[in-house]
């Protein structure tokens, strides 16, 4: 050892330690994929990171992170909700907060569960409004005068009226803007363009018929 100017050594060996900054974590984005409720069983994602030469590790619904590129896809998805998430890598150093995305597939078609009046139904009042209630709510820009219509079929004519929604009861209504033709049938019909919020379409047109009252038989008097 090197002694001071006096030639005095050192008592002993001086010996520190000290470590570098770790490499800087990997940010993840998922910059493509779906979101809310969609109706395919199918599901695509792209990613990136902010470290350019990451690659990348992917988990879906909770199973184990496995190696993956982007995009990553996947198919045979079943209705209800899914989760997808992935982190990059660069460096020997994981993002510690991956990328996540949720969604919910729904590829079943709406039904009609109840309708007013009923199907075969008479003696209906002659100021009678016509409804139609579905299993699960439907995208109400898709009821209209043309995909919930009215036909006297007594006459073979349309029955004109407003066409409302109601999302809380998931209810369609038909109101004729006049009283309909007392002792005639009616068949009121939902076509197929009718859709739930995922997309998917009636799966057939949904028709009924009822009839409403006949007028009231006059009563003669002899005066």
């Amino acid at each position: 050892p090197t002694p001071d100017r006096a030639g005095n050594h050192l008592a002993s060996a001086v010996t520190w330690s000290f470590s570098t900054a770790t490499s800087p974590a990997p940010d993840t984005t998922i910059t493509y994929g779906p979101s809310g409720t969609v109706n395919s069983s199918s599901a695509s994602f792209s990613f990136t990171s902010t470290i350019s030469g990451s690659t990348f590790t992917c988990s879906l619904d909770g199973a184990p992170f496995t190696a993956c590129t982007s995009p990553v896809n996947y198919s045979g998805l079943g209705d209800g909700t899914h989760a997808f998430a992935v982190a990059a890598n660069a460096n020997g150093v994981t993002d510690p907060t991956p990328a996540t995305a949720g969604w919910t597939v729904d590829t079943t078609p709406p039904t009609v569960t109840a309708t007013s009046p009923t199907d075969g139904a008479t003696n209906v009042a002659t100021s009678t409004t016509v409804t139609a209630t579905f299993s699960e709510p439907v995208a109400s820009a898709t009821i209209t005068s043309s995909s919930f219509t009215l036909t006297d079929t007594t006459t073979a004519s349309p029955v004109t009226g407003s066409v409302s929604y109601d999302s809380t009861s998931q209810t369609a209504t038909l109101a004729p803007s006049a009283a309909l033709a007392a002792g005639h049938n009616f068949s009121a019909t939902l076509t197929t363009a009718i859709t739930d919020l995922a997309g998917n379409h009636l799966a057939s047109a949904v028709s009924w018929s009822f009839s409403t009252a006949a007028s009231p038989a006059p009563d003669t008097t002899i005066t």
